[in-house]
């Protein structure tokens, strides 16, 4: 797992790209085909945030899902002070976000990724609430129309 998030946190810093569309609340990466909801935080147990995605109609679309582990940890930026999150991102608390990956040796624990620090860790599923950000496969229609999107190269953050 360490090779797949080095693999990812290289490509997304060389080659990826972020279009935030603030009309949509929402930001596409075009290095992974993934659009996140970056709109109002919510606090959900694990199965609750499964659900809560699964029936999330955002954007204009239903398709939404709680991201893997590894999705989560392509948007980690830990050249930011304050937040491990890409910059592009508006809405976010610097606290545990819900993965759908389950702790492969311990079924009773999902993944999650901690946005103060950047890390992932498991959890118990049934404890403490976590926060929720969804994603979808592919770009919305309307992401990037709009005159209040802006489209960043990861690399950007690094000449900073």
């Amino acid at each position: 797992m360490k090779t797949i998030f080095l693999v990812m946190m290289t490509m997304s810093l060389l080659y990826g790209s972020y279009t935030r569309d603030a009309t949509s609340k929402t930001v596409y990466d075009s290095q992974t085909n993934l659009t996140w909801e970056d709109g109002k935080n919510h606090l959900y147990k694990w199965e609750d945030a499964v659900g809560y995605c699964e029936s999330l109609n955002f954007g204009g679309v239903q398709d939404w899902r709680l991201p893997n582990v590894n999705e989560m940890l392509s948007i980690v930026d830990y050249h930011v002070q304050g937040a491990a999150i890409n910059p592009v991102f508006s809405y976010l608390v610097n606290e545990p976000y819900w993965s759908a990956t389950t702790n492969a040796g311990k079924n009773d624990e999902a993944w999650y990724v901690n946005f103060s620090d950047g890390y992932s860790r498991s959890f118990p599923k049934d404890a403490n609430r976590r926060y929720v950000r969804c994603v979808r496969q592919g770009k919305l229609s309307s992401s990037g129309s709009s005159g209040n999107a802006a489209t960043l190269p990861a690399i950007f953050y690094l000449l900073q």
